[in-house]
């Protein structure tokens, strides 16, 4: 019977043990899990919204690129009109000058006229 109740006791000082490390085993291994999952989240969240900014940055050149490539026959229609307005105004502006001198040669001639001449 001692060898047997030496064996019990054994048993449940065995079980105690066992229960104990348990005890203290598994919630560092759930803590360690739970740390490597975060890790794991946050790289993957970093990747997920690298590969998001990635692609909407391209989608946003292109999206410019395609404006651009509508817009660009317009832009150098309005340029080559301003381009003509210019050369249009610079002859004007020669015109009033021209102009202007026949207008006062003509007032010179009717003065000179007036006086006799």
């Amino acid at each position: 019977g001692l060898h047997l109740a030496f064996l019990d006791v054994t048993g449940v000082v065995a079980g105690i043990a066992f229960a104990t490390l348990g005890a203290l085993i598994l919630p560092a291994r759930r803590r360690k899990a739970k740390r490597e999952l975060e890790e794991k989240l946050a790289a993957l969240r970093q990747k997920l919204v690298g590969s998001l900014t990635e692609q909407f940055t391209r989608e946003m050149g292109r999206g410019a690129q395609r404006i651009e490539d509508t817009i660009a026959p317009f832009a150098r229609f309005v340029r080559a009109e301003n381009d003509k307005i210019s050369a249009q105004r610079e002859e004007l502006v020669e015109l009033e000058a021209h102009i202007s001198g026949l207008q006062a040669q003509l007032k010179l001639k009717a003065i000179a006229e007036a006086s006799g001449g």
